[in-house]
């Protein structure tokens, strides 16, 4: 699928995160787009979870994507959405505003202590690229107090640029370096360009 170039313009130094997505929300074509290219990152959290009373908490959420898609795939889960921007707390409320059963939604910086509850298992899209080492190492330890599982999507070496902001575009190697104390596994997916980073403490 070919999407609009207005849907995947790089951004600019003025614009923010808001602007940068707002555009995606409720919209039938970008979402079949990302359904589409991240099916196997969606496929993995699936494969990982359970249909028990623990919800799945999705941090950085941004517009929800994600969250709106595996809420099509596992309609009887329940889910959480954090994020620390007001504004795309917003979105991802007016994104997700057809599906908002079973979904809680709420500010949260990653870097903060986490909040006391479990959930079956957390997930990433697009967010631990904006970090450096340390802090990545960070959110991920933040991350193993509150669930046992963990699935991030980071974006590769493959891309020619980043498409916002401060995103590092990492190999596969570097991406295990920094996490090595957590044994992580990492795949590729299309080609060189995409990866999924998994963690699972209950084997």
């Amino acid at each position: 699928m070919v999407l609009k170039s207005t849907l995947l313009n790089k951004s600019n130094e003025s614009q923010s995160w808001y602007d940068f997505y707002k555009d995606r929300v409720n919209n039938t074509e970008y979402f079949d787009y990302f359904c589409n290219k991240y099916n196997p990152f969606l496929n993995m959290i699936q494969d990982m979870v359970d249909n028990n009373i623990h919800p799945i908490a999705e941090f950085g959420c941004g517009t929800a994507n994600t969250t709106k898609a595996l809420k099509y795939m596992m309609p009887r889960n329940s889910y959480v959405c954090y994020d620390k921007d007001s504004k795309m707390l917003h979105l991802a409320r007016e994104n997700l505003s057809d599906r908002l059963s079973n979904v809680l939604i709420h500010y949260w910086d990653v870097l903060d202590e986490m909040p006391v509850r479990h959930y079956q298992l957390v997930h990433t899209h697009g967010l631990l690229e904006h970090f450096d080492d340390d802090q990545i190492r960070k959110i991920f330890k933040n991350f193993t107090y509150v669930t046992d599982k963990q699935v991030h999507y980071i974006p590769l070496k493959g891309y020619e640029e980043p498409s916002y902001g401060d995103e590092r575009l990492l190999d596969i190697a570097d991406w295990y370096k920094i996490l090595r104390e957590f044994k992580p596994s990492i795949r590729r997916f299309n080609g060189t360009k995409d990866g999924i980073i998994t963690w699972n403490n209950t084997k």
